[in-house]
């Protein structure tokens, strides 16, 4: 991986070069816009790829505030710990019924840690028995972080490069599949059509549709979608990438995707003529989302239909397919809400409280989130 100047870092041990002017560092909305001076308009996908994920400038790729009040948005582990501690007993519930000696949870794309720690935390408490914990994470900068996030742990907590080969596992996908790159497409009179930045004659980063790339037509004629002309849709093929992997990975085993999304004949239509892809910032929600790359989170809405036909087609059955609200219920949240007195609003219990209810109710993020349980090898009526 290039350092931030562009440069390959020095491998240890290898001599030193002699002193060269180091090579100015180029931003990266400059880099695209020689890169599409050079090659043509990129599709949306492409472009997202380099957004989130160039190594030097990439959104997910670089030290940064990502999450909570100083970050681009909220996630349910930055609510309250409550949230991770409920799906610590939900695990331990599900993995002794099913008679599981011991756990491995697999976690992908772990940002802080958090949620990891709220886990592990709350597993020694319930001490269910022996816990392994793997975080699959791209980014080197995240991997940093959580290596300090988790260090109480110690060797109960890897780092493998993928998904890897298990006997059984507890796979967590928190808010993984939003942020694969996606294919933008719509079908028109014309033909199916694709997302495409380009420049504007100022040497600015513009969105425009134009006949869809191979790429595009293939993964459309994978996914399948059935969406009104003239609407715009995702088709991210990473996600049906993911969804094989984890399920070839795994002998037998529990998948949680926890993620914004919906079926497909809701998520798709009039109301979204041009798809849900979108970007955050500062808690904004912004519709011109090839704007400033590198600076913003892009988002797509998961299609749950999708998701749930991979997993069929891959040999996984769905155990549950719910709002996040519905699922925390069925988990046991409710035993996590405590009396406290309506004049004490700074409680620690009244937090909480508060906690517990944004989590459940339809206009917080029980709402907002959706949650499939995908199972293999095991009895999904448990």
């Amino acid at each position: 991986m290039n350092g931030r100047d562009g440069r390959p870092p020095v491998r240890e041990g290898a001599a030193a070069a002699p002193p060269v002017h180091a090579a100015p560092w180029v931003p990266l909305k400059d880099r695209l816009a020689e890169h599409i001076r050079r090659n043509g308009p990129m599709t949306a996908r492409e472009f997202m790829q380099w957004a989130l994920y160039d190594p030097a400038d990439g959104y997910y790729m670089k030290e940064h505030a990502v999450f909570g009040r100083g970050g681009d948005y909220y996630t349910a582990p930055d609510i309250h710990p409550v949230y991770g501690r409920t799906l610590a007993g939900w695990m331990t519930e599900r993995t002794r019924e099913l008679g599981w000696p011991d756990v491995h949870v697999v976690e992908f794309g772990a940002g802080t840690g958090r949620l990891a720690a709220q886990i592990l935390e709350s597993w020694q408490r319930l001490d269910p028995g022996p816990l392994r914990y793997s975080i699959v994470e791209l980014s080197p900068a995240w991997r940093r972080h959580q290596a300090v996030e988790l260090a109480p742990w110690g060797s109960a907590v890897a780092w493998p490069e993928e998904m890897p080969v298990v006997d059984r596992a507890v796979v967590i996908a928190h808010e993984l599949l939003d942020a694969m790159p996606v294919h933008l497409l719509r079908r028109t009179a014309r033909g199916l059509e694709e997302a495409w930045v380009d420049l504007s004659p100022e040497g600015r980063l513009i969105r425009r549709y134009a006949r869809a790339s191979s790429e595009g037509r293939s993964a459309c004629e994978q996914w399948r979608p059935a969406v009104p002309q003239d609407c715009g849709f995702e088709v991210a093929p990473g996600v049906t990438d993911w969804v094989r992997t984890v399920l070839e990975r795994v002998r037998e085993g529990i998948i949680l995707v926890v993620d914004y999304g919906d079926d497909e004949e809701r998520l798709y239509g009039p109301h979204h003529p041009h798809g849900t892809l979108r970007a955050f910032f500062r808690h904004r929600c912004l519709d011109a989302w090839w704007d400033e790359p590198g600076e913003r989170d892009i988002t797509a809405d998961v299609n749950f239909t999708a998701v749930r036909r991979a997993a069929r087609e891959a040999g996984g059955e769905t155990a549950f397919d719910g709002s996040l609200g519905e699922f925390l219920w069925a988990a046991g949240i409710a035993r996590e809400l405590s009396d406290c007195p309506v004049d004490r609003p700074f409680d620690p219990r009244a937090r909480q409280n508060r906690a517990v209810k944004h989590l459940l109710l339809p206009g917080g993020l029980g709402g907002a989130f959706r949650v499939l349980e995908i199972d293999k090898g095991v009895d999904a009526r448990c």
